[in-house]
């Protein structure tokens, strides 16, 4: 957190430092009361399962970071290895509830974030509790319970606890397993011998714009965490890999489109970062993949 200082851009460099002694809330407050100028790592101070707000009068700006949270199924373990109930589970999600689960972001429709070209907000698999109920009953499973391997941190806890509210709808109980956050992925998520049925994870781009193959490419081959194999979806990545500048964008659109209808994986959230300013700071300008903007840039009224 950046303390109060006379103005000047090279004051704001000499002052620009952490701050692990004051909660998320204090260091907020410290914004409105003038006694601070910029909090660059705290996020919403109210932050709780579908609450993300900052106290009156504060500066709050968002800026999207260019990931994205997602649910995935093990397409090789069952009851996953059946798309429909992939796509049961995937229209019982609420993704407004998972609205400030994580420390900023908007409900995901799609896996592609708003930095990446061939980014679309229109749904794919509807969010709709009958369909998902009819789907289980298409293959006499109306109802089941399912491991769901998450890191031990607030933030998963609180996804899988809505998580598991939202499929109980369905007739589907989540049993939460909770995994220290530092063995998640190589222990568990990237293991094949884990058989891991469901997860939470975070991908986010390496760059903005083409960086389509570098998302699905990676998120639908068989040797990742959802283990899909579909020979629609690598038709899909092709002609978007294959496609030139002018309609890339569309193409992209279109595999994201492919590999959420396959239920495997339900976009949750493109997360963000949520930042608190003085009403002193000028000149602070986000930017994708640079959602801190540039602190040299800054100057103080």
């Amino acid at each position: 957190m950046g303390r109060r200082h006379r103005p000047g851009p090279s004051r704001v460099r000499r002052r620009y430092r952490r701050d692990d002694r004051h909660s998320a809330g204090a260091r907020v407050r410290a914004t409105v009361a003038g006694t601070a100028d910029l909090v660059l790592d705290t996020g919403a101070p109210d932050l709780h399962a579908g609450t993300t707000a900052f106290p009156k009068g504060a500066r709050a700006v968002r800026s999207g970071n260019g990931c994205t949270r997602y649910l995935f199924m093990n397409a090789a373990v069952a009851p996953f290895n059946k798309a429909a109930v992939r796509l049961a589970v995937a229209a019982a999600v609420v993704r407004a509830r998972f609205d400030g689960a994580a420390p900023g972001g908007t409900p995901a429709t799609r896996l592609l974030p708003p930095t990446v070209a061939g980014h679309d907000t229109t749904p794919v698999v509807p969010e709709d509790l009958g369909r998902a109920r009819r789907l289980l009953a298409s293959v006499r499973l109306p109802r089941f319970a399912v491991p769901i391997v998450v890191a031990s941190s607030p933030r998963d806890r609180a996804e899988a606890a809505i998580l598991r509210t939202l499929l109980a709808r369905a007739g589907i109980t989540l049993r939460p397993v909770f995994v220290p956050a530092a063995t998640l992925y190589p222990s568990f998520y990237e293991q094949l011998s884990a058989r891991v049925p469901m997860g939470i994870a975070t991908w986010c781009a390496d760059w903005p714009g083409l960086a389509g193959r570098d998302v699905l490419g990676t998120l639908t081959t068989s040797a990742d965490y959802a283990h899909l194999s579909a020979r629609a979806v690598a038709r899909a990545l092709a002609s978007a890999s294959s496609a030139p500048a002018s309609s890339a964008a569309p193409a992209w659109a279109a595999a994201d489109a492919a590999v959420v209808s396959t239920g495997a994986l339900v976009p949750l959230i493109w997360t963000a970062d949520d930042l608190s300013l003085s009403q002193r700071v000028e000149g602070f300008t986000p930017a994708p993949m640079w959602p801190r903007g540039d602190p040299t840039a800054l100057w103080l009224q």
